[in-house]
């Protein structure tokens, strides 16, 4: 298709277009590849929740990590089943959830500032029902720092496209747990943590690592899901430090080689 996307194969994660590059002062014509999103509905019991904008893979992961999120699951055991339909656009979920959240998430859906569509359903300023987290696990700092290099070397999509954003679950030692990519870093993050959970493994011990802005919305998906530690390459925002410091998350910033810049909570990382 000259100068658009080529639908011949619309179930990849990227699209091959045609485009015009500057370079070393010369105009040529070259293909280039970009990422596809997909405009994908989110139902509980039958009812629509939510359309988000994403990247239409680990659908059953995003819609756990989203819905514990949000607060319309308690724990991933409230979950019956979960049915992705990629033809229709769909995430179908069965789930035991309180009605009268859900309707409350519905009416107070707050447009974030995500790309890919981000929002939150309860208030990033105030996470409902959510306790200071309080835990003994440290993170080292060389451990976090190189589990950031990894994650940053380890996205195909991005080398690729440069069009996605990354998050990783990550442990005391630094080891990968989980990984996803998607155009949104909230849906990202969702994703990460909901393939930890359909695996019954403990986040409440983890760090999420991203590779996008780590703002209110964000510092608010950690708290509903007790993460006592969050590094980013990217930079937090004071509502974010403000949410993190009240409710005992770590936030780590500008997580480069060799060098990060620790927010919030610093007794939590330590130094080997």
């Amino acid at each position: 298709m000259n100068n658009g996307a080529d639908e011949s194969n619309a179930d990849a994660p990227f699209a091959q277009v045609s485009i015009t590059r500057w370079r070393d002062g010369r105009l040529e014509q070259t293909d280039d590849l970009v990422i596809r999103e997909a405009r994908i509905g989110l139902y509980v019991n039958g009812d629509p929740v939510v359309h988000l904008m994403c990247l239409a893979a680990e659908l059953d992961a995003l819609a756990v990590g989203f819905l514990i999120s949000e607060g319309i699951l308690r724990d991933v055991s409230d979950l019956r089943s979960v049915d992705v339909d990629l033809e229709t656009g769909r995430i179908v979920c069965v789930a035991d959830v309180d009605e009268r959240a859900l309707a409350d998430r519905r009416a107070n859906w707050t447009l974030g500032t995500g790309c890919g569509g981000g929002g939150v359903g309860t208030d990033p300023n105030e996470p409902a029902e959510c306790r200071r987290i309080n835990t003994r696990v440290r993170f080292g700092a060389r451990a976090l720092s190189d589990a950031g290099e990894e994650l940053n070397r380890s996205s195909q999509l991005f080398r690729k496209t440069g069009g996605v954003h990354s998050a990783a679950i990550c442990d005391s030692a630094g080891t990968i747990l989980t990984r996803a990519d998607d155009v949104g870093r909230h849906n990202a993050f969702d994703k990460a943590v909901g393939m930890a959970l359909l695996r019954k493994e403990r986040v409440d011990d983890k760090a999420v690592l991203s590779t996008g802005r780590i703002c209110a919305a964000v510092a608010s998906k950690a708290i509903r899901h007790k993460i006592p530690l969050i590094a980013s390459r990217s930079a937090p925002t004071v509502r974010a430090l403000w949410l993190a410091d009240r409710y005992g998350v770590s936030v780590i910033g500008f997580q480069r080689a060799g060098r990060m810049n620790v927010y919030t909570c610093p007794e939590r990382v330590t130094e080997c």
